[in-house]
């Protein structure tokens, strides 16, 4: 029997001998790089994290096999082989080898090996709660960055002989400059940047020593007046990618050509930035992994929707993605019950889905208005006062407020202002509140308000990322309201240029058109806008835009024309509908009926007696403010006239 000591040195040159310890260094090198690849390329795909987590498990559960596997067999020029004794061990050795106590203990060591490391994958990785949320990981590493602090990187100049060289540091001073104008960005000088032009220093040490959890970093090449920049965005902390964009420019105006590149480079850093933000602080809320790979996939879903729906026009599409979204949501609402994020997710989602198929705000489908209620209650009662959830009921009830059901519509109103008030002075940079408010306060006529709310709504946002459309189309309809026309229409414009196929920005146009009447082009303008909108509704005939067009041919004195379409709006539309009574009162005036006009705007008040606020105050109707019917159908009694 050998001795205890001399046993351990045989095993140990056995193991060398057999080429156990080299196995097991190899495998280690494989299974970290195979690890490394999946967790890089794996979220590309958006595919869920529990898959890079089983990967690395896997690997740990594979390495005692290998050993065992390295123990047995060689491999050799004539393939795998079981491994010999070796001739020249002693036949004491050889007898310890091959004793049955030696092999049992060995298969036993395997064996504890493969247990020991599947119970340490459980306790790192498969163990609920055992992966922490982002906001646990915030707290146990205090010296995490802040994606808020920022260094714009001189742009790097790749044109022939250097050339550009002069736009790539305009390009870089002008971001530096732009970004530094926003209140929630900490912007490093370009004084601090400027040591930092050697492109050897990584740039996760780069971001440490400038102290920053964002760096954008560029290039520009091109010749003559053809210049082509790239834009890349880059998490500190982890040296990801979080954007990389190429924006492309021509002419020769320099400055000019310098400021559009400027402009497109901060809207796509401010969006990517602000998107990552907003991830970041939903995640903080969870402690649940699978909740959190739930709600991110039906985020991605819903920006698809959003892509098909204000890009495309395809509602169909849209609402089956948004259903799916919804499903998910709902899922990651069970995983994790005290997570207020995916049930105020599935609130606005279904105020989405309450607008896919209305030809106006007003017409909001009501009950997915009342669905989305009943998530705000609930996200309320799970984290009361919650400023997102507080957003999502004040606009609901704004939404609620606008149908011609909408009940006591002042006490509607009131419920409504009151949490959107709540929900901007517990978070500020909460933009849709601050649209909604603006929608809310122009409803009732208080238009200057309504611009302050909709001035709020871009300083809480100003890269449009939260509420790009919204925030543009109250823009436009806060000035509009106000009469300046001008200003009305640039915002009107900015908003069809972002969002081809939203009929809103389309018809607000044709509103400005049925008000005003516009140039000698105005016409042919107003039937092209029909014919859009009646497209994108698939809607023909639309009775309220035939009302609209009527009024423009009325107001260059296209009579016979005019009564046409009113005639043909009258066949289409529902009596019932009090919008008919409100287009139809517009084109009376402009044809000189006023009596005519006030009976309809009185009929349609009747109706909708929240509006009155709105309409006398309304720009449309200055033909008739001074006639003692008019004042006296919007009069608001003193206790309504909030």
């Amino acid at each position: 029997m050998l001795p205890h000591l001399e046993r351990l040195n045989v095993l140990l040159a056995e193991l060398k001998r057999r080429q156990v310890f080299r196995a097991a260094a190899v495998y280690a090198v494989v299974a970290w790089a195979v690890i490394e690849v999946t967790a890089t390329i794996l979220p590309i795909f958006l595919l869920p994290e529990w898959m890079v987590r089983a990967v690395a498990v896997l690997m740990v559960l594979g390495f005692p096999v290998v050993l065992a596997l390295a123990w047995a067999f060689d491999l050799t020029a004539e393939g795998v082989q079981r491994t010999s004794d070796a001739s020249e061990t002693p036949p004491a050795v050889n007898q310890f080898l091959q004793s049955r106590r030696f092999r049992t203990t060995l298969v036993l060591l395997v064996i504890g090996l493969t247990a020991g490391a599947g119970w340490l994958s459980w306790q790192v990785w498969l163990k609920p709660g055992a992966v922490r949320s982002a906001g646990e990981e915030q707290a146990a590493d205090d010296t995490s960055l802040d994606p808020t602090d920022l260094a714009v990187l001189y742009f790097d100049d790749f044109s022939a002989g250097g050339e550009l060289a002069y736009l790539a540091n305009g390009v870089t001073e002008a971001l530096i400059h732009e970004f530094s104008q926003v209140e929630t960005l900490r912007v490093v000088s370009r004084n601090g940047v400027k040591p930092y032009r050697d492109p050897t220093i990584p740039l996760d040490s780069l971001a440490r020593i400038l102290g920053v959890g964002s760096l954008v970093e560029g290039s520009v090449e091109g010749s003559g007046d053809r210049i082509g920049v790239t834009v890349q965005l880059i998490d500190g902390e982890s040296g990801m990618h979080l954007l990389s964009e190429r924006i492309d420019g021509q002419g020769s105006d320099v400055l000019a050509l310098r400021d559009t590149i400027v402009r497109q480079a901060v809207r796509l850093v401010g969006q990517a930035l602000g998107s990552e933000l907003q991830s970041r602080r939903a995640q903080a809320g969870s402690n649940s992994g699978t909740a959190w790979e739930l709600y991110q996939r039906a985020r991605h879903l819903v920006e698809d929707a959003d892509t098909l729906l204000w890009a495309l026009g395809d509602t169909v599409s849209a609402r089956r993605i948004l259903l799916r979204a919804d499903s998910l949501f709902a899922q990651a609402a069970d995983e994790d019950p005290r997570w207020p994020a995916p049930t105020i997710a599935r609130g606005w989602n279904a105020r989405t889905r309450a607008g896919l198929y209305s030809a106006s705000q007003s017409m909001r489908d009501r009950e997915l208005l009342e669905q989305g209620m009943q998530r705000a209650e609930r996200a309320l009662r799970q984290a009361p006062g919650d400023p997102e959830a507080l957003e999502l009921r004040g606009s609901l009830r704004v939404d609620l407020f606008r149908r011609q059901d909408a009940g006591d519509g002042d006490q509607l109103a009131r419920l409504a202002e009151g949490d959107l008030r709540a929900a901007t002075a517990a978070d500020p940079s909460r933009v849709f509140a601050h649209v909604s408010l603006a929608d809310l306060l122009r409803l009732r006529g208080n238009f200057q308000e309504a611009a302050i709310a909709a001035q709020h709504a871009l300083e809480a946002d100003p890269f449009l990322i939260n509420a790009e459309k919204e925030t543009l189309f109250i823009l436009s309809q806060v000035w509009l309201d106000l009469g300046d026309i001008p200003r009305a229409t640039q915002w009107n414009d900015e908003g069809r240029r972002r969002f081809p196929a939203e009929p809103s920005f389309a018809g607000a146009r044709l509103v400005v058109l049925a008000g005003w009447g516009g140039t000698l082009g105005a016409v042919d303008t107003a039937h092209a806008l029909l014919a859009e909108l009646e497209d994108a509704f698939n809607m023909s005939p639309w009775s309220f835009g035939r009302l609209q067009v009527a009024a423009v041919l009325a107001q260059h004195g296209m009579v016979d024309s005019a009564q046409a379409l009113v005639s043909q709006a009258h066949a289409s539309s529902s009596a019932a509908n009090p919008w008919t009574d409100y287009f139809e009162a517009n084109v009376r005036m402009h044809l000189g009926e006023e009596d005519e006009a006030l009976d309809l705007l009185d009929e349609f008040l009747r109706k909708m007696p929240q509006r009155k606020a709105y309409i006398a105050r309304d720009w449309w109707w200055e033909p008739l403010r001074e006639r003692p019917r008019f004042k006296e159908m919007v009069a608001v009694p003193a206790a309504d006239s909030g």
